[in-house]
């Protein structure tokens, strides 16, 4: 694929890759390395296609967590925050762990970083407001798992400090 990808031969790259996954599906970095071809190739209905067929729950991945990464990240580096929102929320009805509720609330805080078109005071409190519902949300799930609640805990406070939020974090101790 690289000799082909050298040549630019992008067809020849994508006959590889479909051989490459007929003969194992169930790699998901074959998936991942294909979908981001097809982003780099501006091919964004084909890579956004490539990334459902990854994420699909019958899917039998390998490693699904590197797909979902990979397709959260896609959506969110090209913009797309809603998409990204959506894809987490998907997530989360198939897994509650702990590391999926903070990297969505850590891509809230991104998301407050880069602005969206509010004031610098209304972006502050709505991706406060955001980050304290994802984290609200992750303690009820993860009430049975003192464990992964209180790593869920300290995540949050942390959040709370980088938006310079001391007293709301002082809270969560």
């Amino acid at each position: 694929i690289d000799l082909e990808l050298g040549v630019r031969d992008f067809e020849r790259c994508r006959t590889l890759y479909g051989r490459w996954l007929e003969h194992d599906p169930a790699r998901a970095a074959t998936w991942c390395r294909w979908a981001e071809l097809e982003a780099a190739l501006l091919d964004e209905e084909r890579a956004r296609a490539l990334y459902e067929l990854a994420v699909r729950p019958d899917a039998g991945l390998d490693v699904p967590e590197l797909a979902w990464k990979a397709y959260i990240d896609w959506e969110f580096g090209e913009g797309r925050v809603e998409a990204a929102r959506a894809l987490y929320e998907r997530l989360l009805l198939l897994t509650d762990h702990v590391k999926v509720w903070v990297s969505y609330a850590n891509m809230e805080l991104a998301v407050a970083a880069i602005g969206d078109g509010e004031s610098h005071e209304q972006q502050g409190e709505s991706a406060s407001a955001r980050i304290r519902s994802i984290m609200e949300r992750a303690l009820v799930a993860l009430k049975n798992r003192p464990d992964d609640r209180l790593l869920a805990l300290q995540a949050w406070r942390e959040l709370e400090l980088q938006q310079d939020n001391q007293e709301f974090a002082d809270g969560l101790t």
